[in-house]
């Protein structure tokens, strides 16, 4: 964790090292060895040994809810959007760098503008099957092509770039990705055992635990931000502004982990 460098990054390292913040670490990085971790909790990972391989990891709106339901004696710490909406009684707090991040199904249903569909080209690519050959035999390369489209002034170099590209071997990888953005656009069901949490998420619930939202001030991904999203946060909620562009925590992680140091002090 935040003493093996392995599974370290800019972010992780600039938090205190003490065994409080250790089991925490793999979900600040966002590192995706089996289940994507940024989505979930490290204390349900690390409770649930089969997470790798479960096939309920690959629907993203469904990150967590199946061990979560089966595992509620477990507390969630720094978590998600979707884990601290749905169950906030065990979520300590949350900083999101997405705002509101519950992919709203409906909403990805209608076109955005054409310079942000523009943007999206990747995710148009993966409706097809010449998307998935793509992804599959240049995974590398297409990745390292969207870090640099989505932060264009982090000048990242190829040791800090095949940290995570490891990750882009697992043999799960492109089925997850697929899975994801198939089921964005609605060309995929998910998983039918997750359906009634996709009914709940889609009912809005606000977040009521205490949180910091990010933005980068370039993000490409999210131009004009989402500031937008405060009414969606009703407990405690503080809206930062970093100089960076969609990964925050690589490009400032000064500033993410003074984000999670500070929200921390909110639940003691």
């Amino acid at each position: 964790m935040r003493d093996n460098p392995a599974v370290s990054d800019r972010a992780s390292d600039s938090l205190p090292l003490n065994g409080e913040w250790n089991a925490y670490c793999q979900s600040v990085s966002g590192y995706m060895n089996g289940a994507p971790l940024d989505l979930l909790s490290i204390a349900d990972f690390l409770a649930y040994g089969d997470a790798s391989t479960d096939s309920n990891w690959r629907v993203r709106e469904g990150y967590g809810n199946l061990i979560a339901a089966n595992l509620p004696d477990v507390p969630l710490r720094l978590s998600s959007c979707v884990a601290a909406a749905l169950w906030p009684e065990r979520v300590g707090c949350l900083v999101s760098y997405a705002g509101y991040d519950i992919i709203d199904l409906t909403g990805q249903r209608h076109p955005t503008p054409p310079a942000l569909e523009k943007v999206f080209w990747y995710q148009h690519l993966f409706q097809t099957e010449r998307g998935r050959g793509c992804l599959s035999q240049h995974r590398q390369d297409l990745c390292r092509i969207l870090w640099s489209e989505w932060s264009p002034g982090w000048l990242f170099d190829d040791h800090t770039f095949a940290r995570s590209a490891n990750a882009f071997e697992n043999p799960d990888f492109v089925d997850v990705v697929i899975s994801c953005y198939r089921r964005s656009f609605g060309l995929e069901a998910g998983e039918a055992a997750l359906q009634e949490f996709e009914a709940q998420l889609a009912q809005k619930h606000r977040i009521t635990v205490p949180t910091i939202t990010i933005d980068g001030s370039n993000d490409p991904l999210k131009p004009g931000g989402t500031s937008d999203h405060a009414k969606m946060f009703v407990g405690f909620h503080e809206h930062r502004v970093a100089d960076a562009a969609h990964n925050v925590p690589q490009e400032q992680p000064e500033d993410f982990a003074d984000a999670v140091i500070n929200i921390h002090k909110q639940m003691t």
